[in-house]
C-alpha cells in the first residue's frame, strides 16, 4: 500500500484524473508456489486494499492548499507470470491502448533482479523482449529499494541500477520508500507465517481492512 501511494503521488498531478492504478493478480508465478488463499479471497483482499489506497490518497493531499482527485484503481487477473507478457496483454487491451497509455510498473529491487535474469527468456535467453514490451515507448519501471534485506544497502542497489545498460537504466526510476520503517521486512510470506504462528506482528504488513478479512475468514492458519 505504501509503495502504491508513493507511486501515485510521484506520477500524478492533483488535477489529473487520467492516472490510474492497476492491481494485477497473476494466477501463476515464475518461481514461487501458489498462495494458500483461494482466488476469491485474494480478489476480495485486493478490493479492500484498493479502497484503503483511495481513502488515504484523497485524505492526505501532497499540498495543504490542494485536494487530491480520487484515483481510479482497476483490478485485473492474468495467467502470465512474466512481466513482458503482462505488458504485452495490457498494450492490446481496449482499456489501456498502447497509443495513449504509459505503463509504469512498480517493482521492488528483488523483483528487478529477477526481471533482468536472462534465464526467464528462452530460447534466446536475452533481454531483447523487454524493449518491445515492458520498456517500449514511454513505459518505465519504478523500483523501490529493499531495506533490511540481504540484497545490500540502498546505495549498492542504486549502484547496480546505474551500472545497467543505458537502454534499461534510463527507463528505471530508483527510489527509497518514503516510509522505510513501515515497509522494512514486509512480505507476504512473513504475513502468512505470522498468522500461522499466532503473532500480531503480521498486521503491520497489510492494511487494516485486509487484516480484518484474514482474521474473519480464518486464512493462513
Amino acid at each position: 500500500m505504501h509503495l502504491a501511494l508513493q507511486a501515485l503521488r510521484k506520477y500524478s498531478q492533483n488535477d489529473d484524473s487520467s492516472t490510474s492504478l492497476l492491481l494485477l493478480l497473476a494466477t501463476t508465478n515464475a518461481d514461487k508456489p501458489p498462495s494458500p488463499a483461494s482466488y476469491d479471497h485474494r480478489l476480495a483482499m485486493m478490493c479492500l486494499l484498493a479502497e484503503e489506497i483511495q481513502n488515504i490518497y484523497t485524505s492526505t493531499p501532497s499540498s495543504p492548499s490542494t485536494s487530491a482527485v480520487t484515483p481510479q484503481i482497476d483490478i485485473g487477473i492474468t495467467p502470465h507470470p512474466r512481466f513482458i507478457d503482462k505488458s504485452s496483454d495490457l498494450s492490446s487491451h481496449p482499456f489501456f491502448p498502447s497509443e495513449i497509455t504509459r505503463q509504469i510498473w512498480i517493482l521492488g529491487y528483488d523483483t528487478l533482479i529477477r526481471l533482468l535474469n536472462p534465464k526467464y527468456y528462452p530460447p534466446t535467453h536475452t533481454l531483447s523482449a523487454l524493449h518491445h514490451t515492458l520498456l517500449s515507448s514511454t513505459n518505465r519501471l519504478l523500483v523501490f529499494t529493499r531495506p533490511g534485506t540481504d540484497l545490500g544497502t540502498p546505495q549498492s542497489q542504486h549502484e547496480y541500477t546505474d551500472s545497467l545498460d543505458p537502454s534499461i537504466a534510463n527507463k528505471v526510476d530508483m527510489v527509497v520508500p518514503d516510509d522505510v520503517e513501515e515497509v522494512n521486512g514486509v512480505s507476504s510470506t512473513n504475513v502468512r507465517n505470522g498468522v500461522k504462528n499466532g503473532t500480531q506482528e503480521w498486521k503491520r504488513g497489510v492494511c487494516s481492512g485486509v487484516a480484518e478479512w484474514i482474521e474473519k475468514e480464518g486464512l493462513y492458519v
